[in-house]
């Protein structure tokens, strides 16, 4: 607490910026996991290599930037 003895304005929000830090954490993980996949796909010379970059790569890769956005959405503060 200030010396003022109100609350300060940053105490309840320290929870909820972990949750946030969590996600994006989250979704970086799955954009990289998504990076490595591809970047095996390319390296692997076969035509299930293409395959495998659809149906492993782009998935991960697509959740990892859907799930960062949903972060940033539910992180903005209400509309007053």
């Amino acid at each position: 607490m200030p010396a003022s003895g109100s609350p300060s304005p940053s105490a309840p929000a320290a929870p909820r910026n972990h949750l946030i830090e969590r996600r994006i954490r989250v979704a970086a993980a799955l954009v990289a996991a998504g990076l490595v996949a591809q970047l095996v796909s390319f390296l692997w010379i076969h035509p299930l290599a293409f395959m495998a970059f659809l149906l492993i790569g782009l998935p991960l890769v697509a959740a990892g930037i859907v799930m960062f956005l949903l972060a940033i959405l539910k992180a903005s503060p209400p509309a007053a």
